[in-house]
């Protein structure tokens, strides 16, 4: 027993500190993916509510903010916002957010270290890269 449990401490110790592999295990956690429909607004107005436009997208924003490669991540901001930063917002979002999510360990269906040769690993490899790239494709579009 004792054995087992160094080696799960080995192979977690192994994963956080190669930062390639704990992106990828981190891209697996939970996350709330939920982006608002666009209806909101009418809902709220139809219920007799204030809609906050700013406090609903911007959280949104700010959840998927801490996947971006690029730091730090402009704020969507309030009805206040200068057109300066409102310009900075969407040049941001609309042009130069990049994810560093991984869904490496999520699309893996091939087992590399059970290829019987080099050329199956590879190929194995290959076919969990092209995997995992579908995957993240379908997450951010």
């Amino acid at each position: 027993q004792g054995d087992a449990v160094f080696l799960a401490v080995q192979k977690a110790f192994a994963i956080l500190s190669d930062e390639q592999t704990r992106r990828a295990y981190d891209s697996t956690n939970q996350f709330d993916e939920w982006i608002p429909t666009g209806r909101e607004a009418e809902e709220a107005e139809e219920a007799g509510e204030e809609f906050d436009f700013y406090g609903m997208y911007g959280r949104v924003f700010k959840s998927n903010a801490r996947f971006a490669i690029q730091q730090p991540v402009p704020e969507l901001g309030t009805s206040a916002s200068t057109e300066k930063e409102v310009e900075a917002f969407y040049e941001y979002w609309s042009v130069r957010f990049e994810s560093w999510r991984d869904f490496g360990l999520e699309a893996r269906e091939h087992d590399p270290e059970q290829a019987e040769d080099r050329y199956e690993k590879r190929w194995m490899i290959k076919e969990n890269e092209k995997i995992a790239k579908k995957r993240k494709k379908r997450r951010i579009c």
